[in-house]
């Protein structure tokens, strides 16, 4: 999804509080206007439901990168709305054009200022609270 959906996803996710809605590539946010994000807003207004959850993937990294954004101003935010617990890793491999192990480095390196604590559950604890079976 995209930005543009946010409004209807909140009405769904207000319908639905049981089912829990996990937004690819945090919804497309863009993030090149730096902090305090004002583009980001309408994703980090979507902390206030506990069935939101948040995957980190490449394409995130990218944005992490992109205008006046940096992971060291954007992370601490989303951690901050969405705890680790409402944050989890997808490789978004092999549809992203790198190798794995270049999508990891990349990853670990936006999440380098995360706690290790953090971090972890960001990785692993999180997919495998949603996905028991992956424990």
């Amino acid at each position: 999804m995209t930005p543009k959906g946010i409004p209807l996803l909140e009405k769904i996710v207000q319908r639905f509080p049981q089912t829990n809605f996990l937004l690819d590539h945090f919804a497309r946010t863009t993030l090149d206007d730096g902090p305090p994000y004002t583009a980001a807003q309408p994703l980090m207004g979507l902390s206030q439901y506990p069935n939101v959850y948040l995957k980190l993937t490449s394409r995130v990294v990218e944005q992490c990168h992109s205008g006046k954004a940096s992971a060291a101003t954007f992370m601490p935010l989303e951690l901050e709305k969405f705890g680790a617990r409402r944050m989890l890793w997808g490789s978004n491999y092999p549809a992203h054009d790198d190798t794995l192990a270049n999508i990891l480095r990349d990853s670990l390196g936006v999440l380098a200022g995360v706690s290790p604590a953090d971090r972890e559950r960001i990785l692993t604890g999180t997919a495998q609270a949603l996905y028991p079976t992956l424990a």
